[in-house]
């Protein structure tokens, strides 16, 4: 086996040393899913050390560009500059399943959105593991037993939000089961 250095989402026992070109389109690929983003970011995701992934975005640096995110230092494909700048912002209603919400999980800086499990909604408990996307924000929970849908948000919603809610929750195709909808602002 050479001496490169493999990485594996999660895997702490990787071997380590110097960064190749594959590491350095590990990084990219990171880059393009999750810009903006750090290297300590793509560090905690992809379960290498700090040192390891700041020299593969070091060999990639010529196709990246600098971007400041929150007051903090990140980066994003050169390629994929005018499409995120162009891009609107993120709007309508989805009731997003447990699994889905792992696209919304923070490191610690807060800073990246990529994998991992965290609380989004102070209301999600072991009935309402699911989470409420309003506009691209995580605003509430909801859970369902057979037809009955529960579902919390933690802010006001607007009368049309509420409508575009209810619709989502009763597109749901639930067999053997007629759908009825709970829609409550804590």
């Amino acid at each position: 086996m050479d001496n490169q250095l493999l990485v594996h989402a999660g895997n702490t026992n990787a071997r380590r040393s110097t960064p190749t070109r594959h590491d350095s389109s590990y990084a990219a690929r990171h880059i393009h899913a999750f810009g903006p983003t750090t290297p300590a970011a793509f560090a905690w995701w992809a379960g290498v050390p700090a040192r390891d992934a700041r020299k593969t975005f070091d060999l990639i640096a010529r196709e990246t560009i600098p971007v400041e995110l929150a007051g903090h230092e990140t980066w994003i494909l050169a390629a994929d500059e005018t499409t995120l700048r162009s891009a609107g912002p993120m709007r309508g209603t989805r009731l997003l399943v447990a699994s889905d919400l792992r696209i919304f999980g923070q490191d610690r800086s807060r800073l990246f959105v990529g994998p991992g499990k965290h609380n989004h909604s102070p209301l999600q408990d072991w009935h309402h593991p699911n989470g409420l996307l309003v506009n691209g924000r995580i605003v509430g929970a909801w859970g369902r037993r057979g037809g009955q849908v529960n579902i919390k948000s933690h802010e006001p919603l607007t009368a049309s939000t509420r409508r575009a809610v209810h619709e989502e929750a009763a597109s749901m195709r639930i067999p053997n089961a007629e759908i009825a909808v709970s829609l409550t602002a804590h």
